[in-house]
């Protein structure tokens, strides 16, 4: 089962790693960390989704998920569906 949930400063290196397999620059990834978020399938890191937020708005950065043949379920539609429901309402 895919759980979808902010960030820690130590998942760097996993994130890192994903996004070296899926063969994505890394460049920034730091700089966001406090907005991203990652999908887990069990212990290891399968997803993140990264915004840059301006005010009620924000800007998605990235997307990646491992590939599906490794993973049990696609993690990119929960991460994209829990980033936007982190973003404060224009009200």
């Amino acid at each position: 089962m895919i759980a979808v949930t902010s960030v820690q400063t130590t998942d760097l290196p996993a994130l890192l790693d994903l996004l070296e397999q899926c063969g994505l620059p890394s460049d920034g990834l730091a700089d966001h960390l406090h907005s991203a978020l990652v999908a887990r399938d069990g212990e290891g890191v399968v997803g993140s989704v990264a915004l840059e937020r301006y005010g009620t708005a924000g800007l998605l950065r990235s997307v990646v998920q491992q590939s599906i043949e490794f993973t049990s379920a696609c993690p990119a539609s929960a991460l994209v569906m829990r980033a936007e429901l982190t973003m404060p309402s224009a009200s």
